[in-house]
């Protein structure tokens, strides 16, 4: 994925109170703003379908957003898989966050770049792929121990 100039939006299932939030975008979102990427916080809901963001996807609603990345965790199905259809159409990349092993989601095979919170989770998802998986540490897992995840990213 080449780096973009754009801000980066962000759809998101879970509240800022779950643990799970750790690496969603309500903290990144809030760091990027202070070293002046912008960013923005489109979807924050408990809803994993997405049917709160259908209105976006509109055949009819047409936006420049050629530059812009759109960052997706937890969100399938097929609104979400609505939602990156018109995302790409209006020129965003996509990048899909996974952090959990879920059989019936596939709607992160539609994405540019998928990312992983573990290496156990990379490698299966990369395996069911056969495209790389990146792998973004969870902060928790992190602070287990920072040596092991430097040796192992």
């Amino acid at each position: 994925m080449k780096a973009r100039s754009g801000p980066v939006f962000w759809f998101l299932c879970g509240s800022p109170a779950k643990a799970s939030s750790r690496l969603q975008g309500y903290l990144i979102s809030r760091e990027f703003a202070k070293i002046g990427v912008q960013s923005v916080i489109v979807y924050g809901r408990e809803n994993p379908g997405g049917r709160d963001f259908s209105p976006f996807a509109r055949p009819n609603l047409h936006v420049n957003l050629r530059g812009t990345t759109a960052v997706i965790q937890k969100l399938y199905g097929l609104h979400t898989d609505s939602l990156i259809d018109w995302l790409r159409c209006c020129g965003s990349t996509i990048a899909y966050v996974v952090c959990d092993f879920r059989s019936k989601n596939e709607t992160w095979k539609k994405a540019d770049i998928v990312l992983a919170t573990s290496a156990a989770l990379a490698r299966d998802y990369t395996e069911q792929s056969g495209s790389q998986v990146q792998t973004v540490f969870d902060p928790f897992e992190y602070s287990l121990d920072p040596e092991a995840v430097g040796r192992s990213h």
